[in-house]
C-alpha cells in the first residue's frame, strides 16, 4: 500500500517581516494563517497545492537506518532493565521507577 504526503514550502523573506511595530507583526500573523488556510481550501479542492508538483524518490536506506538507530538505541535500555530483574536488584528497580514517574 502506497501512502502519498503533501507538503507545501514557500520562503519569506526576512526583510519584509515587521519587526517592531506590534500591530504590523499582528497583521502579518494572521495573513499567513488566512494564506494557509486558502491553501488548504485549494488543497481540499484539487488534491493537490498550486505551484510546481515534485516527486521524491523512495529510499530504503532510511527505513533501515531508522530499524539500526532503534535497535542500537532502545536495546540497552531494556538489557538493563532485565540484568536487574534477573539479578533481583530490586532497589535499582525502584529508583528507576522513581526517576521515571519524576520524568513525567
Amino acid at each position: 500500500q502506497s501512502t502519498d504526503v503533501d507538503i507545501y514550502f514557500r520562503r519569506i523573506d526576512t526583510a519584509n517581516v515587521p519587526k517592531k511595530d506590534k500591530e504590523a507583526i499582528s497583521d502579518f500573523i494572521v495573513q499567513q494563517f488566512r494564506d494557509k488556510d486558502s491553501l488548504l481550501d485549494y488543497h481540499r479542492k484539487h488534491q493537490r497545492f498550486p505551484g510546481e508538483q515534485m516527486s521524491l524518490p523512495k529510499r530504503n536506506i532510511s527505513l533501515i537506518l531508522f530499524y539500526i538507530w532503534s535497535f542500537l538505541t532502545v536495546t540497552p535500555g531494556f538489557l538493563s532493565v532485565y540484568y536487574l530483574i534477573v539479578n533481583q536488584c530490586f532497589y535499582m528497580l525502584a529508583v528507576l521507577g522513581f526517576i521515571c514517574v519524576l520524568g513525567k
